[in-house]
Formats: C-alpha cells, sequence, structure tokens
C-alpha cells in the first residue's frame, strides 16, 4: 500500500507531504511551500475557507464528505496525521517549515474537534451547502437561505419548554435528572439519525430542521449535566 508519511492513502490529506518520497521531512514542507502560497486558515472561526467548503472532511481524508462517521475512524486519522506532523520530524526546519507544520497540526486538530460532534458535524456540512444554521439561537439563516421560512417547529418549542420545566421541578433529584438524562440522549440519538438520513438524500430542509432541533436537545443536555453531581 501507497504510504505518504505513514499515512495510508485513505487517510491522505491534500496538506499533509509525501514525506517518503523526500530525503528529509523539511524538503517534503519546503515543496509543498511552492505549491501552496497560502496556508489554509486555522482559526476558531467556522467560517471555512470559500474556496474548500469540505476542508475539514478532506484534511482527514473523508472524500467525498459525509455525515455518517465513526469517532473511531476519526481518531485514527488524527493520530496518524499527528504522528506525521510531530515537532520532533522539524527539530532542524527552518522556521517556514516549522510554522507550516504545526499549522497543518492546528488544522487537523480543528478538523477532528469539528467532524467529531454530530451537531458541528451537521452545522459545518449546511454551511458549505450554503444552508448554514445560526451558531447564536440554532435558527435563522446565515447565508440568506429560506429566509421567512421558520426553521422552529411549534411542537418541538412546546417540547422544550416541557422540559425545561421538568429540570426544574427535579430540583437535585439525580434519579429524575438522571432519567431526563436519558431520555434526552435517546432523542439525541435519533435526532442524529434523522440528520444523516436527510443529509444522504440531500434535504437540506430537513436536515436543517433536525439540526435546529439537536441544538435545543445538546443545550438541555448541558443543563442537565449541570445539575447532576460529578462523576
Amino acid at each position: 500500500k501507497e504510504q505518504y508519511g505513514g499515512v495510508s492513502r485513505n487517510h491522505r490529506s491534500p496538506f499533509i507531504f509525501p514525506i517518503d518520497e523526500f530525503e528529509h521531512p523539511i524538503h517534503a514542507v519546503e515543496t509543498l511551500l511552492d505549491l501552496h502560497t497560502t496556508t489554509p486558515s486555522t482559526n476558531d472561526d467556522e467560517d471555512d475557507d470559500a474556496s474548500d467548503a469540505h476542508l475539514l472532511f478532506r484534511v482527514l481524508g473523508v472524500d467525498p464528505p459525509r455525515f455518517a462517521l465513526t469517532n473511531d475512524e476519526l481518531e485514527v486519522a488524527m493520530k496518524t496525521l499527528q504522528k506525521t506532523l510531530h515537532p520532533d520530524k522539524f527539530s532542524t526546519a527552518p522556521t517556514n517549515a516549522k510554522t507550516h507544520s504545526a499549522d497543518q497540526a492546528s488544522l487537523v486538530n480543528r478538523a477532528y474537534a469539528t467532524l467529531r460532534d454530530p451537531l458541528k458535524r451537521a452545522k459545518y456540512m449546511l454551511r458549505a451547502a450554503g444552508a448554514g444554521v445560526a451558531e447564536e439561537s440554532g435558527m435563522g439563516d446565515e447565508q440568506g437561505a429560506g429566509q421567512g421560512q421558520g426553521l422552529i417547529d411549534p411542537v418541538l418549542l412546546m417540547e422544550v419548554m416541557e422540559t425545561r420545566e421538568a429540570i426544574e421541578d427535579a430540583g437535585e433529584d439525580v434519579v429524575r435528572l438522571t432519567e431526563l438524562n436519558e431520555s434526552n440522549d435517546e432523542a439525541e440519538s435519533i435526532c442524529v439519525k434523522s440528520i444523516g438520513i436527510a443529509m444522504d438524500a440531500n434535504d437540506l430542509d430537513a436536515a436543517r430542521k433536525e439540526t435546529v432541533r439537536l441544538t435545543y436537545l445538546s443545550r438541555i443536555r448541558d443543563e442537565i449535566k449541570r445539575r447532576l453531581p460529578p462523576g
């Protein structure tokens, strides 16, 4: 199997250099710098490079992009790439090579953090498709897609209100909070599956609405966990 710096073709990233084809990692970085004059953005902002809407998927070798991913496959790709980009391999490299390899390592971390979280992954994919869901409220239209069309199902709002009331009523009752947490976990699991089905069918409207639901369920989960004792 052809290898690229210890990375199999299945996990090859367009930004990870083919180290084995060079005498020293520094030569691979210098070649990459010649090919890519602009280093991909590695900031934490979710507004990714418009020229490559699926950049984070490609970084981890997921091409074509897909919603159905496992944490195990993402972790394998991340660890393999980070091994390739380990600072020890660039201890004698010039500053620009060290900086570029560090930027790539940061980008790998960012890709992993985004794609391993179903909610972040869904929002990232929708944004890439021009149907972004506003981060602040879980509703709205980042790119003007479907303006004037409410994403919030009144039934969902009622469910959220009732769940929050139940959380308040539970107070410090660990048993009741645990029950609410388990119920919410089940709802999240169903929601994630629904997003996957919608994404596979390229039904962006359904995917957006389910992503809004998942946003609220995620907040409910966090609210419950804040009330539960540690551990």
